[in-house]
Protein backbone atom coordinates (compact mmCIF):
# COMPACT_ATOMS: atom_id res chain seq x y z
CA UNK A 1 0.00 0.00 0.00
CA UNK A 2 1.29 3.51 -1.12
CA UNK A 3 -1.63 5.71 0.09
CA UNK A 4 -2.76 8.55 -1.62
CA UNK A 5 -0.61 10.94 -3.72
CA UNK A 6 -1.38 13.75 -1.16
CA UNK A 7 0.94 12.33 1.58
CA UNK A 8 3.75 10.99 -1.06
CA UNK A 9 6.15 13.65 1.39
CA UNK A 10 5.18 11.73 4.57
CA UNK A 11 5.65 7.89 2.76
CA UNK A 12 9.21 9.47 1.41
CA UNK A 13 9.91 10.64 5.45
CA UNK A 14 8.95 7.25 6.88
CA UNK A 15 11.46 5.76 4.20
CA UNK A 16 13.75 8.02 5.17
CA UNK A 17 13.76 6.93 8.51
CA UNK A 18 14.59 3.41 7.94
CA UNK A 19 17.58 3.87 5.35
CA UNK A 20 15.16 3.82 2.38
CA UNK A 21 14.91 5.61 -0.98
CA UNK A 22 11.17 5.78 -3.10
CA UNK A 23 13.23 4.63 -5.96
CA UNK A 24 14.46 1.65 -3.96
CA UNK A 25 10.98 -0.05 -3.90
CA UNK A 26 10.96 -2.75 -6.36
CA UNK A 27 7.49 -4.08 -5.63
CA UNK A 28 4.56 -2.47 -4.53
CA UNK A 29 1.56 -4.40 -3.95
CA UNK A 30 -2.03 -3.17 -3.55
CA UNK A 31 -5.11 -4.50 -1.27
CA UNK A 32 -7.29 -2.39 -3.68
CA UNK A 33 -7.35 0.61 -5.88
CA UNK A 34 -9.53 3.26 -3.49
CA UNK A 35 -6.68 6.04 -3.72
CA UNK A 36 -6.77 6.06 0.19
CA UNK A 37 -4.58 3.19 -0.51
CA UNK A 38 -3.28 3.38 -3.98
CA UNK A 39 -3.25 7.17 -4.96
CA UNK A 40 0.63 7.23 -5.43
CA UNK A 41 1.39 3.85 -6.96
CA UNK A 42 1.94 5.79 -10.66
CA UNK A 43 4.79 7.84 -8.75
CA UNK A 44 6.17 5.09 -7.57
CA UNK A 45 5.90 2.90 -10.97
CA UNK A 46 7.11 6.00 -12.24
CA UNK A 47 10.38 5.37 -10.48
CA UNK A 48 10.61 2.06 -11.10
CA UNK A 49 7.91 -0.05 -8.56
CA UNK A 50 6.27 -3.01 -10.04
CA UNK A 51 2.98 -2.72 -8.95
CA UNK A 52 1.05 -5.92 -8.37
CA UNK A 53 -3.26 -5.51 -8.23
CA UNK A 54 -6.49 -7.28 -8.79
CA UNK A 55 -7.01 -7.82 -12.47
CA UNK A 56 -10.55 -5.85 -12.02
CA UNK A 57 -8.53 -2.89 -10.67
CA UNK A 58 -5.54 -2.92 -13.10
CA UNK A 59 -7.05 -1.02 -15.77
CA UNK A 60 -8.23 1.69 -14.04
CA UNK A 61 -4.93 2.20 -13.02
CA UNK A 62 -3.89 1.94 -16.59
CA UNK A 63 -6.35 4.62 -17.68
CA UNK A 64 -7.30 5.79 -14.25
CA UNK A 65 -9.84 8.48 -15.69
CA UNK A 66 -13.37 6.72 -14.03
CA UNK A 67 -11.41 6.16 -10.94
CA UNK A 68 -10.49 10.37 -10.37
CA UNK A 69 -14.16 10.98 -12.02
CA UNK A 70 -15.52 8.79 -9.47
CA UNK A 71 -13.67 9.73 -6.71
CA UNK A 72 -13.83 13.76 -7.51
CA UNK A 73 -17.75 12.96 -7.60
CA UNK A 74 -17.98 12.07 -3.76
CA UNK A 75 -15.15 14.34 -2.30
CA UNK A 76 -16.14 17.66 -4.24
CA UNK A 77 -13.43 20.50 -3.63
CA UNK A 78 -11.90 17.93 -0.33
CA UNK A 79 -10.22 16.10 -3.54
CA UNK A 80 -7.18 17.81 -3.71
CA UNK A 81 -5.61 18.70 -0.32
CA UNK A 82 -7.07 14.61 0.38
CA UNK A 83 -5.62 12.77 -2.56
CA UNK A 84 -3.50 14.98 -4.86
CA UNK A 85 -1.91 14.52 -8.41
CA UNK A 86 -2.86 10.85 -10.12
CA UNK A 87 -0.63 9.47 -12.32
CA UNK A 88 -1.83 6.55 -14.67
CA UNK A 89 0.49 2.95 -14.31
CA UNK A 90 2.79 2.24 -17.09
CA UNK A 91 1.83 -0.87 -18.28
CA UNK A 92 5.55 -2.18 -17.96
CA UNK A 93 4.92 -2.03 -14.39
CA UNK A 94 1.79 -2.87 -13.81
CA UNK A 95 1.10 -6.62 -12.96
CA UNK A 96 -2.63 -8.45 -12.58
CA UNK A 97 -2.51 -10.94 -10.28
CA UNK A 98 -4.91 -14.33 -9.88
CA UNK A 99 -6.06 -15.65 -6.79
CA UNK A 100 -3.91 -17.98 -4.96
CA UNK A 101 -1.03 -16.06 -6.66
CA UNK A 102 2.27 -16.29 -5.15
CA UNK A 103 5.64 -13.96 -5.33
CA UNK A 104 9.08 -14.69 -3.63
CA UNK A 105 10.35 -11.36 -2.71
CA UNK A 106 13.74 -11.34 -0.60
CA UNK A 107 13.29 -15.02 0.24
CA UNK A 108 9.89 -14.34 1.76
CA UNK A 109 6.59 -15.57 0.01
CA UNK A 110 3.44 -13.56 -0.26
CA UNK A 111 0.25 -15.60 -1.74
CA UNK A 112 -2.65 -13.08 -3.06
CA UNK A 113 -6.17 -13.99 -2.03
CA UNK A 114 -9.14 -12.21 -4.12
CA UNK A 115 -11.63 -11.43 -1.03
CA UNK A 116 -14.55 -9.16 -3.02
CA UNK A 117 -16.74 -7.71 -0.38
CA UNK A 118 -15.53 -3.78 0.54
CA UNK A 119 -14.73 -3.43 -3.22
CA UNK A 120 -14.72 -6.58 -6.17
CA UNK A 121 -11.10 -5.91 -6.91
CA UNK A 122 -10.52 -6.05 -3.25
CA UNK A 123 -6.62 -8.56 -2.26
CA UNK A 124 -5.92 -10.00 0.63
CA UNK A 125 -1.81 -10.70 0.63
CA UNK A 126 -1.04 -13.70 2.95
CA UNK A 127 3.19 -13.49 4.15
CA UNK A 128 4.50 -16.83 4.97
CA UNK A 129 7.65 -16.61 6.88
CA UNK A 130 9.23 -19.40 8.95
CA UNK A 131 6.39 -21.01 10.95
CA UNK A 132 4.70 -17.90 10.76
CA UNK A 133 1.86 -16.18 8.46
CA UNK A 134 0.75 -12.62 8.44
CA UNK A 135 -2.65 -10.78 6.76
CA UNK A 136 -2.86 -7.75 5.20
CA UNK A 137 -6.26 -6.90 5.33
CA UNK A 138 -6.64 -3.56 3.19
CA UNK A 139 -10.16 -2.92 3.99
CA UNK A 140 -12.09 -5.92 4.18
CA UNK A 141 -11.85 -6.50 8.01
CA UNK A 142 -13.50 -2.68 8.58
CA UNK A 143 -11.45 0.15 10.49
CA UNK A 144 -10.50 -0.50 13.82
CA UNK A 145 -10.50 2.92 15.59
CA UNK A 146 -7.36 4.04 17.60
CA UNK A 147 -6.99 3.42 21.28
CA UNK A 148 -10.56 1.60 21.13
CA UNK A 149 -11.75 -2.00 20.20
CA UNK A 150 -14.51 -0.86 17.84
CA UNK A 151 -14.30 -1.88 14.31
CA UNK A 152 -15.97 -0.09 11.65
CA UNK A 153 -17.38 -1.17 8.34
CA UNK A 154 -16.12 1.09 5.33
CA UNK A 155 -19.57 0.67 2.95
CA UNK A 156 -18.81 2.69 -0.31
CA UNK A 157 -21.41 2.33 -2.41
CA UNK A 158 -21.77 1.23 -5.43
CA UNK A 159 -19.08 -1.75 -5.41
CA UNK A 160 -19.40 -3.11 -2.52
CA UNK A 161 -20.26 -6.77 -2.11
CA UNK A 162 -21.44 -7.18 1.58
CA UNK A 163 -22.70 -10.61 1.23
CA UNK A 164 -19.46 -11.82 0.29
CA UNK A 165 -17.44 -9.92 2.89
CA UNK A 166 -18.08 -12.56 5.65
CA UNK A 167 -16.83 -15.18 3.30
CA UNK A 168 -14.02 -13.75 2.32
CA UNK A 169 -12.93 -12.67 5.93
CA UNK A 170 -13.52 -16.10 7.06
CA UNK A 171 -11.31 -17.00 4.26
CA UNK A 172 -8.31 -15.58 5.03
CA UNK A 173 -8.46 -16.13 8.74
CA UNK A 174 -9.39 -19.06 10.25
CA UNK A 175 -7.79 -20.97 7.11
CA UNK A 176 -4.41 -19.77 7.38
CA UNK A 177 -4.09 -19.55 11.20
CA UNK A 178 -2.86 -15.21 10.42
CA UNK A 179 -1.36 -13.51 13.44
CA UNK A 180 -1.12 -11.23 13.41
CA UNK A 181 -3.73 -8.72 10.70
CA UNK A 182 -2.29 -5.16 9.55
CA UNK A 183 -4.22 -2.70 9.62
CA UNK A 184 -2.94 0.31 7.05
CA UNK A 185 -1.17 2.62 8.78
CA UNK A 186 -2.20 0.47 12.40
CA UNK A 187 0.00 -1.33 14.66
CA UNK A 188 -0.95 -5.12 13.98
CA UNK A 189 -3.79 -6.71 16.03
CA UNK A 190 -4.67 -10.12 16.92
CA UNK A 191 -6.60 -12.36 15.05
CA UNK A 192 -10.20 -12.30 16.04
CA UNK A 193 -12.24 -13.62 13.29
CA UNK A 194 -15.53 -14.32 14.75
CA UNK A 195 -15.74 -10.98 16.41
CA UNK A 196 -14.68 -8.90 13.43
CA UNK A 197 -17.44 -11.06 11.18
CA UNK A 198 -19.84 -10.25 13.71
CA UNK A 199 -19.44 -6.94 14.17
CA UNK A 200 -19.03 -6.23 10.56
CA UNK A 201 -22.16 -7.90 9.47
CA UNK A 202 -23.50 -5.87 12.04
CA UNK A 203 -22.45 -2.66 10.37
CA UNK A 204 -22.81 -3.88 7.34
CA UNK A 205 -26.27 -4.48 7.41
CA UNK A 206 -26.99 -1.05 9.18
CA UNK A 207 -25.23 0.32 5.80
CA UNK A 208 -27.87 -1.73 3.93
CA UNK A 209 -30.96 -0.13 5.70
CA UNK A 210 -29.45 3.04 5.32
CA UNK A 211 -29.30 2.95 1.49
CA UNK A 212 -32.50 1.31 1.13
CA UNK A 213 -34.60 3.53 3.08
CA UNK A 214 -32.99 6.63 0.98
CA UNK A 215 -33.60 4.91 -2.76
Amino acid sequence: ECGPAATRSTLIDGLRKVGVALQDIRHLLLTHIHLDHAGAAGHLAQVGAHVHVHPFGAPHLASPDKLLASTRRVHGEAYEPFYGDLLAVDAAHLHPVQDGATLSLSGRVLRALHTPGHARHHVVWLLEHASERHAFMGDLAGILVPHSRFIAMPTPPPMMAASLMGVSITRCVPNWACKPLYWPKMPPRPTSSPTTTTRGSACISSAKACTAASL
